[in-house]
């Protein structure tokens, strides 16, 4: 499991959505 996972894991699908974007 690498870090990313492991952030993405503890973020709420609202926040995860966020990040996504954020990375777009």
């Amino acid at each position: 499991m690498s870090d990313d996972e492991i952030i993405l894991s503890e973020l709420s699908d609202d926040e995860l959505v966020q990040q996504m974007h954020d990375d777009l």
